[in-house]
């Protein structure tokens, strides 16, 4: 599912072309409340939730899906993101350890918004060993 804030760079004719995307769209109020307007939208058990800036590795993927196929313990997993800054990564000054919850179980609760960031955060249950990828800025003029 993509969740689209009326952008005007053919999101929605793209999520659409994808016979399995369901793409909606929402007035942006803030990273926590279009997390929980669409964990509301979905019937899946569990919910992995990306950015656009944010993308999953292979690596990733896989320790979730066996992480799901043995029986997860908790209701909320951070995953650590790997930060980039004009394609290089973040490696101190604290980028190094962020986390963020990502992996959720449906009902598990709704995120709060955190610290000056801006981005969604919950309680977690217990993190995940691989990274997400976080590319934050591309070039000087984004």
């Amino acid at each position: 599912m993509v969740v689209d804030s009326f952008s005007t760079d053919r999101t929605p004719e793209i999520a659409r072309s994808f016979a399995k995307v369901r793409c909606l769209q929402r007035p942006y109020k803030g990273s926590a409340s279009q997390k929980n307007w669409a964990m509301d939208q979905t019937r899946f058990e569990w919910l992995l939730i990306f950015d656009a800036d944010e993308r999953c590795t292979p690596e990733l993927q896989a320790e979730i899906a066996a992480l799901l196929a043995s029986g997860p313990r908790a209701d909320a997993y951070t995953i650590k993101r790997r930060v980039y800054f004009m394609d290089r990564e973040i490696r101190y000054s604290g980028w190094q350890h962020d986390r963020v919850v990502r992996l959720v179980k449906r009902g598990a609760g709704a995120t709060k918004q955190a610290c000056a960031r801006g981005h969604a955060d919950a309680r977690p249950g217990t993190r995940s060993e691989e990274p997400m990828l976080h590319y934050m800025i591309e070039s000087f003029d984004q």
